[in-house]
C-alpha cells in the first residue's frame, strides 16, 4: 500500500503501528442463543485498554467499570473473547489493572510523560481502529479549586496531561502515545 505524506505523517503512522497490537476493548458479556446475539458491536464498547504484560495484564481507566462487579465484563483482543480473572483498581489515579488468561500478548512500551513538551504531537488510539492526533496543551496541569489543592503527599497525584481538543467517550481508557510509540498517559 502506497503511503503519501510528510515526515510527521510517517512518524504518526509508525507510532500507531507500535501500539495498535496492544489495544483491547472491554465489553459487557453477551447472552443469547443465536449467533447474532453474540456479536460485539462498537456501540457495546465500555472502555479501552492496552496490554501491559505478555501474560495477560491489561491497563485501563475506571470511569465506566464497576471494579466490584467485573463478572459481567469481557476483554476482547484480536477477535478473541477473554473472561476477566482479576481486577486491581488504584483509587487514587483511577487506573485499573485487569488480568485475563492469555499468553504471548504484545506489550506496550511505557514512556515518560515528563518528557512531553507544549505543542508536541501525541496520538490516541482506541480498540475500534480509530485514532486522533492532538497537541499537548499542558504537560503538568493541576486542577486547583482551593489552597489545599497545592498540598500533595507522595501518595497523591495531582497532575494531568491536557490535550488540545475533545475526545469522544469511546476513547476512555485508551493510551496516549508519543511519536516514539511509547504510552505516556491514559485517557480519563
Amino acid at each position: 500500500k502506497r503511503f503519501l505524506g510528510i515526515e510527521q505523517d510517517f512518524e504518526v503512522n509508525n507510532a500507531a503501528s507500535k501500539v495498535e497490537p496492544t489495544l483491547v476493548g472491554i465489553y459487557p458479556i453477551k447472552s443469547g442463543s443465536t449467533a447474532l446475539s453474540q456479536i460485539y458491536l462498537p456501540s457495546d464498547l465500555i472502555t479501552n485498554g492496552f496490554s501491559l504484560t505478555s501474560d495477560g495484564w491489561i491497563v485501563t481507566y475506571s470511569a465506566n467499570i464497576n471494579t466490584n462487579n467485573f463478572d459481567n465484563l469481557v476483554v476482547i483482543y484480536d477477535g478473541n473473547v477473554f473472561p476477566i480473572d482479576q481486577v486491581i483498581a488504584d483509587e487514587v489515579t483511577g487506573v485499573v489493572f485487569i488480568k485475563i488468561s492469555a499468553s504471548n500478548l504484545p506489550v506496550a512500551i511505557l514512556g515518560d510523560s515528563d518528557e512531553l513538551n507544549l505543542g508536541q504531537l501525541t496520538l490516541t488510539l482506541n480498540d475500534l481502529e480509530e485514532a486522533v492526533v492532538h497537541n499537548v496543551k499542558a504537560n503538568s496541569f493541576m486542577e486547583v479549586s482551593s489552597g489545599s489543592d497545592y498540598v500533595l503527599s507522595s501518595e497523591e497525584y495531582g497532575e494531568s496531561i491536557v490535550l488540545e481538543g475533545e475526545l469522544a467517550e469511546n476513547y476512555l481508557g485508551s493510551p496516549v502515545v508519543n511519536l516514539g510509540g511509547e504510552v505516556v498517559g491514559i485517557v480519563s
